[in-house]
């Protein structure tokens, strides 16, 4: 009776030393696995796609501009008669802005991918020629003017329209549409990381 009583007991102690080992090996198995499955992520190429895009235009300001030019020949201060032109310019021009993602710096923590980029700038400031409209036309005939004098006129209100887009917060939306797309892009190359971009 004894011995069927050991004999039980070893069989019950053998069945729970295969199922305790049979418990912590699944249990390892199973972080192993879990491990295995962990996102990976190269900072250094994912770097380098960023610099690949380069600059990113991230807002454009449509403009149309209309100014008046006038010019007149003068003698010692005095404006000389019948030497007056003037006329009134009207065009469309366009402004874009962005950021220079070569300039991006990407730092990985654990599962977080941390994302600095540049400041925003303007990146192109482009008129639209073919838009050009002289009116309001007075010309002098001793004093002619020609279509360069147009382009030179454009140019000198350049830095007056970037300054109005300027103020009308230009490069803070160009900065918050670059966050949105370089966070986008970067989720959806890296799945399983939690991203941020500053």
């Amino acid at each position: 009776m004894k011995k069927k009583i050991i004999t039980a007991i070893a069989a019950v102690l053998v069945i729970l030393a295969i199922a305790a080992a049979g418990f912590f090996g699944g249990i390892r198995y199973v972080k192993v696995q879990n491990e295995k499955k962990k996102p990976t992520v190269d900072t250094v190429s994912l770097t380098e796609k960023l610099a690949e895009i380069s600059e990113l235009a991230s807002v454009e300001y449509s403009y149309t501009n209309s100014v008046r030019f006038e010019n007149h020949l003068d003698f010692y201060g005095y404006k000389i008669p019948f030497t007056t032109n003037y006329f009134v310019l009207t065009y469309d021009g366009s402004i874009k802005a962005g950021v220079d993602l070569s300039k991006a710096q990407i730092n990985l923590e654990g599962e977080m991918i941390t994302v600095t980029l540049p400041p925003a700038v303007i990146l192109s400031h482009e008129i639209d020629y073919d838009s050009m409209q002289a009116t309001d036309e007075t010309y002098s005939f001793f004093n002619r003017i020609n279509i360069t004098d147009y382009t030179s006129f454009t140019k000198d209100q350049n830095s007056k329209m970037e300054k109005k887009a300027l103020e009308a917060g230009l490069l803070q939306k160009a900065r918050e549409n670059a966050i949105l797309t370089v966070r986008e892009f970067i989720i959806t190359s890296n799945p399983g990381f939690s991203v941020v971009v500053i």
